[in-house]
């Protein structure tokens, strides 16, 4: 009997499954044997996993945690004889391409790096500079494919890294149109959900689906409701998601007044209807990949106003008429091109074709990623 080929994904949150679950189900139906090691502070269950693994990965690089991160690993990838291991998450890739060549597995197994944005990029603090860089760069001597997604990140792995392959997955992970792209109920339970918020059918909804933390910056958004109010006093700010600063902004929220304008909804399971229940996707992230939530509110019709970074600017100057990028941090800027919108969005949504999502969808990111582990190993 021939023995089932071992495929081993990591990431150092169990968060970042939800990316992988396409081509996860792809291999396992293919009949490859795939495990997923992570933190587990959320359980994962798929029946397409073979193991689960739990790993003390901390994001903070330098936690000592870390250390014990590295051990576990070590064995991990000593005990099993993957024919491919695939990271992700930079603590989680530089974790596992180190314990790779700790334990020479490097040499028995095909190392690959998705890149899901680096920390260092155009304009980013000098310290992410000094601290992330020289860590890829090093660790990209031991890896035979980096796969980037979004066009600058593609242009330093390909002239400054070592990776014996690299390649640009202009769909990134990919979004599930099966979720989000039912036109036909667009509006199906548009009003459910608006007279649930207390919101009327007049009010102009500004919807942020992402971790309540610094990058994401919804502190930017607040601040700038404060004075688009005094302009558009029927406009309302949805925010989608948990994080660590759900309380902060909760308190400051109520501190300016906004607790009827803005709503932070936590995490919900009908985002696809919480979309349809509003009329213009925004994001103020500092850094991005390529934003899987703004590629969704895309794919629901939805125009959307993003802040400048290189992950928004390859969605958004790519596919004409689908919005407008705005100074990243700069109010002004901001509510002008949101009154525009405001103004055009039934134009927009016309405008805005459903081929776009498809260009992104999870299908073809799983076509894409085959081909490159067909270069390989997986025949």
């Amino acid at each position: 009997m021939i023995e089932k080929q071992k495929i081993l994904f990591t990431s150092h949150t169990a968060n970042f499954f939800k990316f992988n679950k396409a081509i996860i189900e792809d291999l396992a139906k293919s009949g490859y044997l795939v495990d997923y090691a992570s933190a587990n502070e959320e359980l994962i269950t798929s029946k397409s996993l073979n193991n689960i693994y739990s790993v003390s990965f901390r994001r903070n690089p330098f936690d000592i945690c870390n250390i014990k991160a590295i051990l576990q690993m070590s064995l991990l990838l000593k005990r099993n004889k993957y024919s491919i291991i695939h990271a992700h998450t930079p603590v989680g890739g530089a974790i596992t391409r180190l314990s790779a060549l700790i334990t020479g597995t490097n040499k028995q197994s095909r190392i690959i790096y998705t890149a899901h944005g680096f920390h260092f990029y155009k304009g980013a603090p000098l310290l992410n500079w000094l601290v992330y860089y020289p860590i890829e760069k090093i660790l990209s001597l031991t890896t035979d494919d980096i796969i980037t997604i979004n066009t600058e990140d593609y242009e330093i792995a390909r002239n400054k890294f070592y990776a014996k392959r690299t390649h640009f997955l202009d769909c990134g992970v990919g979004i599930d149109t099966n979720f989000f792209l039912n036109n036909d109920k667009r509006n199906l339970n548009r009003e459910v959900i608006r007279k649930e918020l207390g919101i009327q059918e007049n009010d102009i909804v500004l919807l942020y689906a992402a971790e309540l933390n610094k990058n994401k910056n919804q502190i930017f958004l607040v601040k700038a409701m404060q004075k688009l109010l005094q302009e558009r006093s029927n406009v309302k700010m949805i925010f989608c998601g948990v994080g660590p600063l759900f309380h902060k902004y909760e308190k400051i929220i109520k501190k300016l007044g906004l607790k009827d304008t803005v709503y932070l909804l936590g995490y919900r399971k009908d985002m696809n209807e919480i979309v349809r229940a509003s009329d213009i996707y925004v994001s103020a992230s500092i850094r991005e990949g390529l934003s899987v939530s703004v590629l969704e509110a895309i794919s629901c019709g939805l125009p959307v106003l993003v802040s400048d970074n290189r992950g928004h600017r390859d969605i958004v100057k790519n596919n004409n008429n689908v919005g407008f990028i705005y100074t990243q941090n700069d109010t002004r800027d901001f509510i002008k091109k949101i009154k525009i919108l405001i103004n055009s969005k039934e134009r927009f949504k016309k405008n805005i074709n459903s081929g776009i999502a498809k260009i992104y969808s999870s299908q073809r990111s799983v076509e894409e990623i085959r081909l490159i582990y067909n270069r390989g190993i997986i025949k």
